[in-house]
Order: C-alpha cells, then structure tokens, then sequence
C-alpha cells in the first residue's frame, strides 16, 4: 500500500448508496426517458458518476445483496465490514427483509421499515411508500456521524404494488391504452370477470 492509498483510508469519509427494486434505466431521465419527469435524480445524475453500460446478474434480492456487500476478503469478511473495523459507522435502512437478513451479519445497524401495502393509490406523492421511505431515510441521516459513515438506503421500490397517484398514472399511459387501475394490488384470475371488456382492465396493469 502507498502512501496516497494509507492517507485516503486515514481521511474522514462518508458515503449514502441508494439502491431500489425494479427501478431500471428505461424509467430514468438521464438514460434518455422522457416519459416520466425525475428531477431530483437528474440532479444526483449530474453531480456524480452516470455510468452507460453495466453487466448485472439476474438472481433473488439475497444473491444480489451478497454481491453488493462482498465477495469477502483474504481477511475473512467483506468490505463493508472492514470499514466497521476501521471505525466508519455502516448503517442500512431498508424495507426489504430479505435484504435486512443479509446485511445483518456485515453491517454495524439494519433498521428494517415494514412496507406500508395500501389497496388504493395514494392521492399525492407525499402519501406514497417511497415517500414514506425516504422521510424515514432523511430523518436517519441526521443522527448519523457526517464523517466515517456508510448509510445504505435499499428499498424494494417497483417490486412492490405501485401506489402512484392517479394523475401521475394517467400523464404515463399511451393514446389508445385503457384508464389505469386505481388499485394498488393486480387482480387475479378469479377476479377478472369472463367478457370481452375485461381485457382492458388486463391491459391496464400490463
């Protein structure tokens, strides 16, 4: 190890990684959608690092975590748990269990919140999960040390039933599509009644 690499291990740091369920690039503005506005991540966007291209394995929320979290090092653990070694404070919130049960064994915190799965679709965005998600995210932030800190924020976002309010649902939907559900939760087959008109409420969840 040289000199520059001891000096940036020594330096006081602190990072907050972001991670949500189903929320891929084709939603994202600055990945060249225009259909959906995403102000605030356009301006996360545009003061980081915008990477075009990556390779991700498909697999289960607790396969994904231990490649985020590992693979472990010569030293036996992983690299979120050196850095607890080192004295940087690792905090994960998170309203995953799958993903609270992985990173209970290499982060110092899991604060795991329990998703509030409402039948109807919130009337604001205020009032919707994500929203929910990160107020309780924000309000963690502050108690957290602003140096030698890692806060990761994974939420299961889209795998969960979208709570989007109807007129952000309606702004999204193509000339010839149906009106969108205003339930939260897709129906079944044993709720889709047998006539003709029936596909639209099919198509409307697609």
């Amino acid at each position: 190890m040289n000199m520059n690499q001891k000096e940036l291990l020594a330096s006081p740091r602190s990072a907050i990684v972001i991670t949500a369920g189903g929320l891929g690039a084709r939603w994202l503005e600055p990945w060249g959608n225009g259909g959906v506005a995403t102000p605030v991540i356009n301006r996360m966007a545009a003061r980081g690092v915008l990477l075009e291209t990556v390779y991700a394995l498909r697999g289960s929320i607790g396969k994904q975590c231990d490649r985020w979290f590992g693979p472990p090092s010569q030293a036996g653990c992983s690299w979120i748990q050196e850095l607890g070694e080192r004295g940087v404070t690792t905090v994960m919130l998170t309203d995953c269990a799958t993903a609270a049960a992985v990173a209970e064994h290499v982060f110092s915190e899991v604060i795991e919140l329990e998703p509030d799965l409402e039948m109807a679709a919130a009337s604001c965005l205020s009032e919707t999960r994500l929203a929910g998600f990160f107020a309780g995210a924000s309000e963690l932030i502050q108690t957290i040390p602003a140096e030698n800190s890692l806060i990761w924020l994974h939420t299961s976002g889209l795998r969960l039933p979208w709570d989007a309010p109807w007129q952000m649902r309606l702004a999204i939907k193509g000339e010839e599509d149906p009106d969108p559900p205003t339930e939260t939760l897709p129906p079944t087959l044993e709720t889709i009644p047998g006539d003709i008109a029936s596909m639209d409420l099919v198509t409307g969840w697609q």
